[in-house]
């Protein structure tokens, strides 16, 4: 029974094989590379006393590599036959093979080191199994014994150890170590491992297939002709030396054609870049003229927004002086109010001093009629009455307690007042010197504003508006003269209503301050505005005759700058034809070497498949016969028992039979060598399945590498195709363009001819025109200077016959208009010189008027405030009066009840009361009469002040019908100036005649 065996202690079971070969197919590939770098031979170790009984058969056998059974090899096989793809270097790993009984093999430890291990021969069928053992019968009792078997081992082992010799010769000669550079060219070429490891696979294959045949011959002469495979041998080392030699050469032919690519590709790179910085250059050319083009247009926005800027400024800065006038205006009428209310508070406390001293007055003479009283009755008055002019006496007292704490209330209330009045002047003072502050800041902004205005038109339309607002002023000035003579007559009617009449008065003054206020400013910003107007028209003339000097030398520039364009875009043009022709040509060689590359890994793929295919169906087979193996295992265990059951059985029986002893003896010893050859090969079984894991991922990785770099060189030919695209798209750009320019200039080479008689009868057009112009400017000037031709009686000379005679007296005439302008202007400057100093004295009348006015208003208001001190003391001296005439009542009463009850004997005392009483009464009333009398004279102070109001009226008139006369001369200022300006106007124009003239007469020159 043919049968694998191993001890069951050791190895796992055929399922655990499976599964730890599933598992370990994507295990680590750093092992399998370094078996596959290892030159061959270098499993065979050199040791003599290491391999001493080692056998040429078994070393040969060794070296041949992967065996399979003897059984397997002879019967016909159950599956499609595996092609073997992929194996390491069978030198520094044997696999199992056959031996001879006795013979020992080497089994790979884990440190690469060969051990000795005794092999057993399988018995290629049940028939051989019994030649085998009849010859070993038939050698007889003596081989059994040691002297023999000894003998016999030393032969082979001399024969070993010659073919030990002949081997060491023929190795010790090395291929080559091609590891480093393999390594190293992996390293540089990773896209080309897989055909290298495809090439070294088929090789050694086919040496495999070789080794198999030979082999085969080699079990017919196992025992025949010990050592006839040596030269076989060393014809197949030397063969997979010339093949390693063969595989090195085409890997160097092939990375030269690959670096060769490499290059290629490089310089198509660099052509491209220098083609799309030629490309960028010309667009960053025309950039650069588009640039300089936004430029010019940029500097003409910004002058434009330079003009609104100061139109906005000059704005603003008239509402900020028109903020600060008004507030200045509120704090003067302020402080005027708070005056007005010191001076009520102090007539009224001036009045309640005159009710104090009245008081005091009536408590006296109350505390003499109580006197007298008490002296004249002596007891016999009546004590209510005497209590009734107590309580009164008490009452008034209280009466001045009272009022004189109400004064001095009034004097604090008087004294915060004033404290008010002093902290709002100082208010007013520091609003006074911040507005002055603002006054000179405006006038500096004003003169920075006079320098940056360049609009004519808008210029005119502002004087328009500040004639429109004079006259407005003007009609708002008589609506206030109107008003003025209406309260001024209603003052003369109701000369009692003073206080409605003050309100009045100072409700006009404040509005008559505000518009005088405006009137000046109005008047000083019309004179601002016609300076700044003056010199602005002279600048916008400076500007503009820059402005369109600079847009003639952009225009120029502009267009040889697109000259010079057109010239460039046609060399690039042409340098891009020539650019483009070798890039196709590059491309398709590009393409062809591509589709070759890919065709090649369409071939590196299937393969691939194949191999794994063929893999997969190995290692099937070994799992099979793995299980197989276990299974005759544990089938050979039995056996074994059971012969050594029956060993000791016999041995019980018959021990006289030395024969069959030592024939049960070598048929154990057969079978144990057996089992450990099945052990052996089941570890080396194992072993190559391992390798063949390990093959698997490693091709797997280079696989995976492989469709990376596949995917990179993808990616970078469609950036290479999109940036050959995006350059054919700007080529395409610029011949359209080209096309465009070249189209453009036909047409205009084409209407050249036709524009040029047009410009030749524009041109003859102009001139005559230009003569009349010249002819009619001419007689302008002569009738200004008032020397023509009419006058003089000398005939003029004409621009079509005598040019140059025409333009010298042309010439002649525009000087002497110069100089009239010259003299105009300095007219000019003496007349507003003098107008300057009339408005001077203009302003210093105003002031003095102005001062007048204040010191009649300070006036009026002494006055108001005396006439209201003595109304309030008539006022007081009236009810002391009817108080007094009250008490003289009560004491009629008195008297008159008195008289009823007592009699007559107190009458004269009564009397004397009475009489002292009437005297009091005649004070009073004298002091009445005397503060009647002030009211009169208050009166007629009242009256003076109204004669003093109309006089100030009558200044008020004459101050605005100076203000008027100024007006009218400053409207007469302006026309003469907007004459003036006309006249300037026509001399520049005449200049600009002048000019004309002379560029024609030079032409004239020129062309004659």
């Amino acid at each position: 029974m043919d049968s694998y065996s191993e001890p069951g202690s050791a190895e796992s079971s055929a399922d655990e094989q499976h599964n730890a070969y599933d598992s370990g197919r994507h295990s680590d590939l750093d092992e399998l590379s370094l078996m596959d770098e290892q030159e061959p031979g270098a499993g065979i170790s050199s040791d003599s006393d290491e391999v001493s009984h080692v056998t040429p058969r078994r070393r040969a056998l060794d070296s041949a590599g992967p065996q399979i059974s003897p059984r397997i090899a002879s019967t016909p096989p159950r599956r499609p036959p595996v092609k073997i793809t992929d194996s390491p270097d069978h030198s520094k790993e044997p696999s199992p093979s056959y031996t001879r009984p006795g013979s020992t093999a080497h089994v790979p430890s884990s440190a690469g080191t060969s051990t000795p291990t005794t092999a057993k021969t399988r018995p290629m069928s049940r028939m051989a199994d019994a030649e085998a053992s009849a010859r070993f019968h038939s050698l007889g009792p003596d081989i059994a014994s040691p002297g023999r078997r000894d003998q016999y081992r030393s032969s082979d082992n001399e024969m070993d150890d010659s073919l030990d010799d002949s081997l060491n010769t023929s190795t010790s000669t090395k291929v080559p170590d091609t590891n480093d550079a393999g390594a190293s060219r992996q390293r540089r070429l990773p896209d080309f491992g897989l055909v290298e490891q495809q090439e070294r696979t088929e090789s050694l294959s086919s040496t495999v297939v070789a080794l198999l045949e030979e082999r085969n011959v080699y079990r017919a002469k196992q025992y025949s002709s010990p050592g006839a495979n040596t030269a076989g041998l060393l014809a197949t080392i030397k063969a997979l030396k010339e093949e390693k030699r063969e595989q090195q050469n085409s890997l160097e032919a092939f990375k030269q054609s690959q670096s060769m690519m490499v290059q290629r590709c490089k310089s198509m790179a660099d052509e491209l870049k220098n083609a799309q910085a030629e490309t960028k250059a010309a667009n960053e050319r025309a950039a650069d003229l588009h640039r300089q083009l936004a430029q010019a247009q940029h500097r003409i926005k910004d002058l434009e927004a330079d003009r609104e800027r100061a139109d906005e400024r000059h704005a603003i800065e008239q509402r900020r002086s028109q903020d600060s006038f008004s507030r200045d205006r509120d704090l003067h009428d302020a402080a005027r109010l708070i005056e007005s209310e010191n001076e009520d508070l102090r007539a009224q406390s001036q009045g309640m001093q005159a009710r104090l001293e009245t008081a005091d007055h009536r408590i006296r003479d109350l505390q003499e009629a109580i006197r007298s009283l008490e002296d004249d009755s002596e007891g016999r008055v009546d004590p209510a009455v005497v209590d009734e002019w107590r309580n009164k006496y008490q009452a008034e007292y209280l009466r001045g307690n009272q009022l004189q704490l109400k004064v001095l209330g009034m004097e604090q209330a008087t004294k915060e007042l004033s404290l008010q009045c002093e902290t709002i002047t100082s208010r007013a003072e520091a609003y006074q010197q911040a507005i002055d502050t603002k006054h000179k800041e405006a006038q500096l902004l004003s003169v920075d504003l006079q320098k940056k205005q360049s609009a004519n038109m808008a210029h005119q339309r502002e004087l328009r508006e500040v004639r429109q607002q004079m006259q407005s002023l003007y009609a708002t000035l008589q609506e206030y003269e109107s008003r003025w003579q209406k309260l001024a007559e209603k003052g003369m009617i109701d000369a009692r209503n003073i206080d409605s009449l003050e309100t009045a008065l100072r409700n006009l003054q404040s509005e008559y301050d505000s518009e005088s206020e405006k009137l000046k400013e109005q008047v000083a910003q019309a004179r601002t505005q016609y300076s700044s107007t003056s010199a602005a028209l002279v600048q916008s003339q400076a500007k503009s005759s820059q402005h369109e000097a600079q847009h003639v030398q952009a225009l120029s520039e502009l267009n040889a700058a697109l000259r010079k364009l057109e010239n460039e875009l046609q060399s690039a043009k042409l340098a891009h034809d020539d650019s483009q022709k070798k890039l196709e040509a590059e491309h398709a060689l590009r393409n062809d070497e591509l589709a070759a590359y890919r065709r090649e890994r369409r071939k590196l793929e299937l393969d691939f498949k194949q191999r794994l295919a063929e893999k997969d169906q190995l290692h099937e087979n070994l799992r099979n016969d793995i299980n197989n193996a276990e299974i005759h295992l544990e089938a050979d265990k039995a056996s074994i028992r059971e012969l050594e059951d029956a060993l000791r059985k016999a041995g019980a029986k018959d021990k006289s039979q030395p024969n069959y002893q030592t024939a049960i003896y070598l048929e154990h010893d057969r079978l144990q060598r057996e089992h450990d050859d099945y052990r052996a090969r089941y570890e080396r079984a194992k072993a190559e399945v391992q390798t063949h894991k390990q093959a698997i991922g490693q091709l797997e990785a280079q696989n995976a590498t492989l469709s990376a770099e596949k995917g990179e060189a993808e990616k970078a030919l469609s950036t290479q195709i999109e940036n050959r695209l995006s350059i054919t798209a700007k080529l395409d750009d610029t011949q359209a363009r080209l096309q465009r320019a070249k189209a453009a200039y036909d047409t205009l080479k084409e209407s050249t001819p036709a524009k040029v008689r047009v410009s030749d009868t524009h041109l003859t057009g102009q001139v005559t025109e230009r003569n009349k112009l010249l002819e009619t400017a001419l007689t302008a000037i002569e009738e200004v200077l008032g020397t023509g031709s009419a006058r003089t009686g000398i005939p003029q000379p004409k621009p079509s016959q005598d040019f140059t005679s025409f333009s010298r007296q042309l010439q002649s005439k525009l000087k002497n208009l110069a100089g009239i302008k010259a003299a105009f202007r300095h007219r000019a400057s003496e007349i507003e010189e003098k107008f300057v100093a009339q408005l001077a004295m203009l302003r210093k009348e105003q002031d003095s008027k102005l001062k007048l006015i204040d010191r009649i208003e300070t006036q009026l208001k002494a006055a108001q405030a005396f006439s209201q001190g003595w109304r309030a003391k008539v006022a007081a001296r009236d009810e002391e009066n009817a108080t007094l005439r009250a008490e003289v009542e009560e004491l009629r009463s008195n008297l008159v009840s008195f008289y009823a009850s007592t009699g007559a004997e107190p009458v004269m005392a009564l009397r004397i009361k009475y009489n002292k009483i009437k005297e009091r009464l005649r004070i009073s009333e004298t002091r009445l009469i005397a503060a009647k009398a002030t009211v009169v004279k208050g009166n007629e102070n009242i009256k003076k002040m109204d004669v003093e109001l109309k006089a100030r009226d009558d200044l008020l008139d004459k101050y605005e019908e100076d203000q008027k006369l100024g007006a009218e001369q400053m409207t007469r200022l302006q026309h003469a100036l907007g004459r003036l300006q006309i006249q300037v106007d026509r001399t520049s124009n005449t200049e600009a005649l002048a000019a004309i003239v002379e560029r024609t007469r030079q032409n004239s020159h020129k062309s004659s």
